[in-house]
């Protein structure tokens, strides 16, 4: 029986694993699209570290925090 359970749980983690990688590049493309529109009304931002202070401290990028919060919740189910 414990064995059983074992495969199922590895079956689970797998698929969480897959659907975050799946996940983690649609954030990437909302990411990029928000980028966008913040540099057509702000103008181009020059430097990685900039953009990310943008991401964590603008309202534009709000939303994106909770759905990178999903992301890892699922990487963190994935790798028990």
């Amino acid at each position: 029986m414990s064995d059983h359970v074992e495969l199922t749980n590895e079956a689970t983690r797998a698929k969480l694993a897959q659907v975050s990688r799946a996940l983690l590049r649609l954030h990437k493309a909302m990411l990029d699209d928000e980028r966008t529109i913040y540099e057509m009304e702000h103008g181009a931002v020059t430097s990685t570290h900039a953009m990310f202070q943008i991401v964590l401290n603008h309202p534009n990028f709000k939303w994106l925090g909770k759905f990178s919060s999903l992301i890892v919740l699922m990487d963190e189910a994935a790798s028990v």
